[in-house]
Parts: C-alpha cells; structure tokens; sequence
C-alpha cells in the first residue's frame, strides 16, 4: 500500500487480470453498489494503517478483486489522503477483513493451473465434450524472454531492442513449430505475439500442453 502509486499487491492483481488463462479479475465497480459498512470498514482499517484521520480519508476510485477459481471476491478502494495528495489502497471481504490480494491472486492461480494446467477454463470444457477425432482451432501462446537493455554504459535505441525481441520471438517460434512437427503435426507461427496456431485433436492438444515452451492454449 504506497502512497502516490498503487500498491503491488493491486497492481499484482492487475497485471493477472489481464494475463489468460488465470481467473483472476479486478474490475471497476460502482461506489453506490457497496454497503456503507463496508467503506467504512475498509477506511478504518487504512486510517490505522497509515496513521491518518478517517476524516482526512476519501473513496475516489473502487473496483472488485474477483478470484474465480478459488470461489473468493471482495471490495477494492483507491483512497486519497485530502491534505496531501497520497494515494492508498485497500481490499476487504463482505465482513469487512482486509483482504491480502497478492497471496490470494497466488493462490487462486495455483488452484486454475492444478485443475486447467495450461489451457483456457473454455478450451478445457470443450475437450470434454469433443469426439477424439474432431479438430479444434486453438492459439498455443508461448513462452518469451523478454529483452532487457543490460549494459548502463550507453542507451540503446528503441529500434534495436524492438529488433532483438523480433529475433527472440522469432527463435522462440521456430523451436516451438520445429518440437510439434516432431510430435508429427502441423501448425502456423506468428511472431509478433509470439504464437503457433493449428487445428488439432483433443489428444495432440494434451501433448503440446506438456511442452515446457508453451505458455497457454486457448479456442482461437
């Protein structure tokens, strides 16, 4: 929870929301729709927290941490303290305990790789339900180093770290086509996400989720 920026928790939580195939959600709720208790609650935990007068405290911004895998949800609050300009957050559950949001987040993801391993909660219903000889249209996503500049001695343009990702996602693709050919089928690459996409079987499904280079695999 730190002042002038969200914490890393929320932003944890964030960044997962926007990360298939996890069902960790943090989405904008209206104010009017939580029970004043329930603010209340949460500002008094963030006015202990912080050392500031409840009064000084204000609501400026809400959204709802949702972890759907696990079954649990909660009320987020962006909070402003009026005198100064800091920004703080806080989550609680409908009791009004402060909820800790990146262990939940960490654990809701557990939970989704234990039961779906590497592919969407939707492609995971509808292998279930597909003959073993139907083909399903799916984008593998895959694994990527991103590119970091590591030398502090001179910048390097923008240009060429957008070069050197371009032959890392290249190279990435490569493997991955070159490890499913051999398991004998067929796909396309794409490296700007980087991604392979293929029609495939339920079984040639569940063989290249076991490859380590595969991120995710969801319906296209």
């Amino acid at each position: 929870m730190n002042s002038n920026k969200l914490s890393t928790a929320c932003l944890f939580l964030l960044i997962l929301s926007t990360s298939a195939p996890f069902n960790t959600r943090a989405l904008a709720s209206d104010i009017s729709d939580i029970k004043p208790s329930i603010q209340q609650a949460a500002l008094r935990k963030l006015s202990k927290k912080v050392s500031t007068p409840i009064d000084k405290l204000e609501i400026v911004y809400t959204f709802k941490p949702t972890f759907r895998t696990i079954g649990k949800s909660g009320f987020g609050f962006v909070v402003v303290d009026k005198r100064n300009g800091k920004i703080f957050d806080i989550a609680v559950d409908s009791n009004g305990q402060e909820m800790n949001i990146e262990k939940l987040a960490q654990q809701d993801k557990t939970a989704y790789v234990s039961k779906y391993g590497k592919l969407s909660q939707g492609l995971f219903e509808k292998l279930a339900e597909t003959k073993p000889n139907d083909q399903i249209s799916v984008v593998i996503k895959l694994k990527v180093e991103r590119q970091e500049v590591k030398s502090i001695q001179a910048p390097v343009p923008a240009s060429t770290d957008t070069e050197q990702q371009t032959v890392e996602n290249e190279r990435v693709v490569n493997e991955a086509i070159n490890k499913i050919e051999e398991l004998g089928f067929n796909v396309t690459g794409d490296n700007s996400n980087p991604a392979v996409y293929g029609n495939l079987t339920p079984t040639q499904i569940r063989a290249i989720e076991k490859l380590d280079i595969v991120d995710s695999i969801d319906i296209l």
